[in-house]
């Protein structure tokens, strides 16, 4: 597939029309566990719970502390005193779940999407979403927003869900304030239910009871 900026993990940049396997990666004999991609960069997880990312980085959503792109599956040291259990990746940024139940954030804040209102654009090193309060069970990730499902039941969503054309179909009404939070609010409409899953792409989410 596309390769642009290094998202395959193949140590170049030229796009590939087919499947080849990863060479010299830390993460090659290891258990993968998870594989996602975002906007031009991509993430492993392994059976250990360690993070190794490449890609797309302009806005630091590697995590890696610095804003260059990575042309192959590198560890995310920043992470190394947490079990990772579950990312997603945005289009310029990542939330990552630990094991605890706990959310952190990487790369672009533009549109809230870190859910940390507080961080100016870029964050290269993640973050702790300390207004999530609760146990996270699922992370999800947009273009430019993000959910959460909890232990509980209950999802919250923050960055914006709305496309440019909703936005000005909406203009001057009063929308739910889970739409454009800059930090985790509750999803209204689902409090006669229990979210086990959340799912989103571009301008959509999905909540599975």
């Amino acid at each position: 597939g596309a390769n642009s900026y290094g998202q395959l993990g193949l140590g170049h940049k030229e796009d590939v029309l087919i499947p080849q396997s990863l060479k010299d990666v830390s993460c090659k004999c290891q258990d993968i566990k998870s594989i996602t991609g975002g906007g031009g960069h991509s993430a492993v997880i392994t059976g250990a719970g360690e993070l190794f990312v490449c890609g797309h980085n302009k806005d630091g959503q590697l995590g890696l502390n610095h804003t260059e792109d990575v042309l192959r599956f590198t560890l995310c040291t920043a992470l190394s005193g947490f079990c990772v259990k579950q990312v997603a990746c945005g289009w310029d940024f990542t939330i990552i779940l630990v094991g605890s139940g706990l959310v952190l954030s990487c790369g672009s804040n533009s549109f809230g999407q870190l859910g940390v209102p507080q961080i100016s654009s870029p964050c290269l090193i993640p973050q702790k979403i300390e207004s999530l309060k609760e146990k996270v069970v699922e992370v999800a990730a947009g273009l430019r927003h993000a959910l959460a499902a909890t232990e509980s039941g209950l999802v919250f969503q923050w960055g914006t869900g709305m496309a440019s054309r909703a936005k000005r179909a909406n203009q001057g009404k009063t929308l739910p304030q889970f739409l454009t939070a800059e930090e985790p609010c509750e999803v209204t409409g689902l409090e006669d239910v229990k979210v086990k899953k959340v799912a989103a792409s571009s301008y959509h989410s999905v909540s599975l009871t």
